[in-house]
Parts: structure tokens; sequence; C-alpha cells
């Protein structure tokens, strides 16, 4: 049984939270579209590299990215390597995405194949095992530089 003396209950601004949504509307109505990769490519499939912490979602993200390809008829193949990841080690996620199953030989992104590294820690990004994949002129990276 827990007592509280002297505080108040804190009301929520609905108004407020209307103004956040169609703030967020307009930011997003503002995003440019897309562009689609053909996966059908002399590179092979395309090669995404999650690098993060355990406790980031990086096997989650991963495992997304696999059933939102299996779901539009994709090859995929995904790998974790979690190691420590249990004890806020470094963990990854190796997802390849072809046009058909028959298209992905191999169940890790490879040296200098990633096309996307989503870097969910920037410590893990930066190290060897992330860098190793990374190709000047392929590899993208998204990495929020943002710290609170």
């Amino acid at each position: 049984f827990v007592s509280v003396e002297g505080g108040k209950l804190k009301k929520s601004s609905s108004t407020n939270k209307l103004a956040d949504t169609t703030q967020l509307s307009l930011l997003m109505a503002q995003l440019p579209q897309p562009s689609l990769v053909s996966l059908a490519r002399p590179e092979g499939p395309w090669g995404i590299v999650i690098a993060g912490v355990g406790g980031t979602g990086v096997i989650t993200i991963g495992q997304l990215l696999g059933v939102a390809a299996h779901i539009e008829g994709k090859g995929i193949v995904t790998q974790d390597a979690a190691g420590l990841a249990q004890k806020g080690g470094a963990t990854w996620s190796h997802v390849l995405i072809g046009a058909s199953q028959e298209a992905i030989a191999t169940t890790r992104v490879g040296t200098a194949s990633a096309d996307l590294i989503l870097a969910c820690d920037s410590i893990v990004a930066a190290g060897k095992e992330t860098t190793l994949r990374m190709r000047e002129g392929r590899t993208f990276v998204a990495l929020n530089s943002n710290t609170p």
C-alpha cells in the first residue's frame, strides 16, 4: 500500500496531442517517396547489417525486415550474431533480400558487400566487424547522431 501526500494528478492536454499529431502529419507529407531498388542485379542480393548492443532491438529489426520481405514474395535470409548481447554486448543481424530464394547463396553479408548499415549503436557500427562490411560508393549508413 502506497500513500502520496500533496501530490496531484497531471492532466494531459488533448489539444497538445492533437497539435503534435497534426505537426507530425505535416512533416511526414513533406518527405519524398523512397525510390525502389532492383533486387535482380549483378551485385547479388541486397545486404543489410543491423548493428547494436543487447536490448536495442537489433534481432527484432532483422526479423521484421525478413517477414516483410517474405510477405512480398522476396528471397530472404537472416542470421543473428548475438554473442554477449544478453550482457549489453555487441550484436548484429545480417539480412539478405533477393529477387528469389535461389538468388541468395550465403547467410551473412560479405566483406564490403553491405548496401545498408542500420546503426542502433554508434560504437558497434564503427567497430571492425561492421566496417568490414562497408564499401565506399555502395554502403549507406543510417545513424542517429542526436544525443539526449
